[in-house]
């Protein structure tokens, strides 16, 4: 049940390598079938379990001094101050309607997969006996699971399957010491992010996808597109894939240097939680960590964002103007299955800062060969009342979108780092439209409002 992460220093020599073909995501016990793979049962086993929708998750006593101290060699406050949140951001980015946290720093903790709290965190030496044991190079996860033919999926069924009732996550200290001074500030964070997200993953049912080439899922054959897992049968729609996300959290080998510094979930990885943890009547995300590439782009653009103490009075405006070329099956079937979000990015490694997600269904209006119309009533889920997708030549295409109320993203602002990045992204295909707003693009970007026009 050991799993490993690659050398840092190894990385970089592998970023132009090619993976040995893989998939989607694998569950933890290779040497099972999806629907028994062990997962946290929605009841309590042992006293554990997802029952109160949490995972009691305690950090050992020092943990964020003990890790600071062998990076930086001192104890600087703000450095363990900043170790302790990239842990709680870590854990925040598994979280779902179905999957959440309890994190207590300096807890109870006790070595054994069935002791201590449901998840134990330590911070150890790579000479740690079970460390030394697995082969393991920066983090460790063990798990315990038991089979339970009464196992209680988070959609509220009962499935037969192995319940994971305990693990333990075992941190380098000195090898992260060791790769440390390769890398600033920010990005040591991030690593470490990324890593307790890893480990983190395992202990919730995923292993690593080439790990079990028989065992790979997916809902198609394209590793970059969103896994829309059916929350009432979620193994519905999963078959066997023979692509991979090299850029996954749970992949072992990134085939970019950059995947180090994600911390936010992949589509795969998103996909592979909501499989394991069903969450009924709830709209899936599907923009990735960093912004797509290889989307349209337009010639003139605008954004405004505007986010007031009254959330009634929200508003984002979103106009993309005389676009590339598109065709009107580049927009698909909103009307019946074509789903989109409009993802923002900032700063210079276009890190996600907020979706906004326009469901398929009747909100949507066909309007023949000029595109399809968006109104919303009740702007579920994240606020849109209105949206235009017009297809064109090269500079005739367009799209618009306005969102209002309470329900789009709050505290985005101030972005305070460009460029900003909006993509309206399709989640079959992750086809895109974008814009990029540069810091002489943006017109005011403080805590309230963000305006900025883009002309090409």
């Amino acid at each position: 049940m050991a799993r490993r992460l690659l050398p840092a220093w190894s990385l970089a020599l592998l970023v132009a390598v090619a993976p040995a073909p893989g998939v989607a995501f694998v569950p933890i016990d290779l040497g099972t079938n999806l629907a028994e793979a062990p997962r946290w049962s929605a009841t309590e086993v042992g006293g554990r379990g997802l029952a109160d929708g949490k995972i009691a998750v305690a950090i050992e006593p020092g943990f964020a001094a003990a890790v600071t101290l062998a990076v930086t060699g001192a104890n600087a406050p703000q450095d363990v101050a900043a170790i302790e949140r990239a842990v709680v951001a870590a854990f925040a980015a598994w979280e779902s309607p179905a999957l959440a946290f309890e994190l207590t720093f300096g807890g109870p903790v006790v070595r054994g997969r069935t002791l201590g709290a449901e998840i134990d965190v330590f911070a150890v030496d790579s000479t740690d006996p079970d460390f030394a044991a697995s082969g393991a190079s920066f983090g460790l996860a063990q798990m315990v699971w038991t089979a339970r033919p009464d196992r209680l999926l988070t959609n509220g069924t009962t499935l037969a399957g192995k319940v994971i009732h305990g693990a333990d996550i075992l941190i380098a200290k000195d090898r992260l010491a060791a790769v440390a001074p390769s890398f600033t500030r920010e990005r040591q964070l991030r690593i470490f992010q990324r890593l307790m997200m890893h480990e983190l993953g395992h202990a919730l049912g995923l292993a690593h996808p080439h790990d079990g080439p028989t065992v790979n899922f997916d809902t198609d054959t394209n590793p970059n597109n969103a896994i829309l897992v059916d929350a009432a049968d979620p193994l519905a729609t999963v078959t066997s894939s023979p692509n991979l996300d090299t850029l996954a959290v749970m992949n072992q080998i990134p085939s970019d240097l950059d995947a180090l510094f994600n911390v936010s979930l992949r589509n795969d990885d998103r996909g592979g939680r909501d499989v394991l943890y069903p969450v009924l009547g709830t709209t899936q995300a599907i923009c990735q960590p960093m912004a797509e590439a290889g989307c349209r782009s337009a010639l003139r653009s605008t954004l405004r964002l505007r986010d007031l103490a009254r959330d009634q009075k929200d508003e984002l405006v979103w106009q993309w103007l005389r676009g590339d070329a598109t065709s009107l099956a580049d927009f698909g079937t909103p009307t019946n299955a074509t789903r989109y979000s409009l993802c923002l990015y900032r700063g210079a490694l276009s890190a996600l800062v907020g979706e906004v997600a326009l469901p398929p269904g009747a909100s949507w209006t066909s309007l023949g060969a000029k595109g399809f119309k968006y109104k919303s009533g009740s702007r579920t889920p994240h606020g849109v009342q209105t949206a235009l997708l017009k297809p064109g030549v090269a500079g005739k295409a367009k799209v618009v979108l306005t969102a209002k109320g309470p329900n789009p993203p709050d505290g985005l602002l101030p972005f305070a780092a460009a460029p900003v990045v909006a993509q309206l992204v399709r989640a079959d295909t992750m086809g895109c439209v974008e814009a990029t707003y540069d810091a002489g693009a943006v017109a005011r970007d403080d805590g309230s409002l963000f305006k900025a026009k883009m002309i090409r």
